[in-house]
C-alpha cells in the first residue's frame, strides 16, 4: 500500500474518525504526526476561554500516530513558533512516506516540512481560510501578504478545499483549479445518530429543568461566545420580538459571555448554558427546533 504521513497540531474531534476511517478500509497506511507533543496527555489550551480542557471521546484509537516533541519554548496552536519541533522531518524520512497531508503551514515546523519535502514526494494541503474577512481595495499589507502566501502555496502539490470560499482562496494564491479537490468538513454520522430516541428524550428532561415549556418554539446556538461567531445579532434579535413562546438557548463561553449575560439579563426567554464537551453534544442540538450560527466571516 501507499503510505501517507499526516502532519497536525494535535488530536482534533473532527478529524480523529477520518483517521480511522481512511485506516480501516485499507486503501493507504497512513501515520499521523502530532507536531503539538505537549498534547499527548489530551488536554489542549484554548486562549478564547483561557483554559485547558480534554475532550471527553477517544480521539487515538484505531490509527497509528507518533506525538513529537515540541521544544517551542511558549506552546501552542495559537502562534507561528508555538510549534518548533527538532526532529520532525527526520521522522517523517524514517517512515518513508509516499505523500504527505498537512493540515496549516502557519507554525514553524510546518512551514519547514513544505520546504523540504517539496519535489521530494507529492505533497497534499489541508486548511479553510478564505477571503471573506479581507478588506475591499488596495493595501500594502494585503499585498505583501499575498505575496507571501503565494510563496508558501508554491510548495503544496494539491489543496484539499471545504468550500467554495476556501476553494477562492487557494485559488486567488497561485493554485491552479486541476490542484483543488472538494474535501468539505465532516463529522461521525454514528455518534449522532438516535435510533433508540435516547438523546431525544434526554434532551426533552434537560429543558424541563430549564423550565422551557413543551410549547415553545426554542432557538439554539452552540459556539464561543466572541465576536466572530456574532451571538449579540441574536440577543439583539430577540429582544425586538415580542413573542413569550419562543426560547433562545446560547451554549458556550468566551471572551463575550458576561456582556451578552448582562444585555439578556432581562429577557427571561435568554438562556445561557457553559461550554459541553462532545458527549454531551448529540442532545444539545436536539434542545433547539432552529439551530443558528451568524458568524461574521470564517472560524
Amino acid at each position: 500500500m501507499k503510505k501517507l504521513a499526516i502532519i497536525t497540531s494535535h488530536p482534533i474531534q473532527y478529524n480523529a474518525p477520518l483517521f480511522r476511517l481512511l485506516t480501516e478500509r485499507k486503501n493507504i497506511e497512513l501515520k499521523v504526526f502530532y507536531t503539538w507533543g505537549q498534547t499527548k496527555d489530551g488536554f489542549v489550551y484554548d486562549p478564547d476561554f483561557k483554559k485547558a480542557f480534554k475532550w471527553d471521546i477517544p480521539l487515538l484509537d484505531g490509527y497509528e500516530k507518533e506525538f513529537i516533541e515540541n521544544i517551542s519554548p511558549n506552546p501552542g496552536a495559537g502562534h507561528f513558533k508555538g510549534i518548533m519541533n527538532k526532529d520532525l522531518i527526520e521522522r517523517i524520512e524514517q517512515y518513508q512516506p509516499d505523500a504527505l497531508l498537512v493540515f496549516g503551514w502557519s507554525f514553524k515546523s510546518h512551514l519547514q516540512v513544505l520546504r523540504y519535502f517539496k519535489g521530494k514526494v507529492n505533497i497534499l494541503f489541508r486548511g479553510d481560510s478564505t477571503l471573506l474577512d479581507e478588506t475591499p481595495g488596495f493595501s500594502f499589507k494585503k499585498a505583501a501578504r499575498r505575496i507571501f502566501l503565494k510563496w508558501v502555496y508554491r510548495h503544496i502539490d494539491i489543496a484539499l478545499y471545504t468550500g467554495v470560499d476556501n476553494r477562492d482562496y487557494f485559488l486567488a494564491h497561485g493554485l491552479r483549479a486541476n490542484q483543488l479537490y472538494a474535501a468539505p468538513h465532516a463529522i461521525e454520522n454514528e455518534r449522532f445518530y438516535d435510533a433508540e430516541g435516547t438523546f431525544e428524550q434526554q434532551a426533552k428532561l434537560w429543558k424541563k429543568e430549564l423550565g422551557i415549556p413543551e410549547t415553545a418554539l426554542v432557538f439554539l446556538f452552540a459556539g464561543k461566545l466572541e465576536q466572530k461567531k456574532n451571538p449579540q445579532i441574536l440577543i439583539d434579535a430577540f429582544k425586538e420580538i415580542n413573542d413569550s413562546s419562543i426560547r433562545l438557548i446560547l451554549v458556550g463561553n468566551g471572551i463575550l459571555e458576561k456582556e451578552l449575560k448582562y444585555k439578556a439579563s432581562t429577557d427571561q426567554r435568554i438562556l445561557f448554558l457553559d461550554f459541553q464537551n462532545q458527549q454531551n453534544m448529540p442532545v444539545v442540538y436536539r434542545l433547539g427546533h432552529v439551530f443558528i450560527l451568524p458568524s461574521s466571516g470564517p472560524g
